[in-house]
């Protein structure tokens, strides 16, 4: 399973992109990210978009899932990211910042 996170927007649209590939992951970790993909529901709700609010600058967030030859994409916006796929976008920016 290949998870790809982009933040674009905010002030000065400088963007914020990790990549990761479970199979390059020790078992437990990518156990990990598997569940967390489960739990924010990207198969389920994939091609979704949450409504963009008012805020200026904010984020917008696109959560890519390729697994087994089938891809999902999720996009959320800052203000309205549900924390399921929010815990998925904080681990997968954590473990590219390692």
């Amino acid at each position: 399973m290949q998870i790809r996170v982009q933040r674009s927007g905010g002030f000065g649209n400088i963007p914020r992109i990790a990549e990761i590939d479970t199979a390059a992951l020790p078992e437990q970790e990518a156990a990990e990210l598997r569940r967390l993909v489960k739990q924010a529901e990207i198969l389920r709700f994939a091609c979704a978009r949450s409504v963009p609010g008012n805020m200026r600058d904010a984020f917008q967030f696109d959560v890519t899932v390729n697994d087994g030859g089938n891809r999902y994409t999720m996009t959320a916006y800052q203000g309205s990211v549900p924390d399921p796929l929010r815990q998925l976008i904080d681990h997968v920016f954590g473990l590219r910042g390692r």
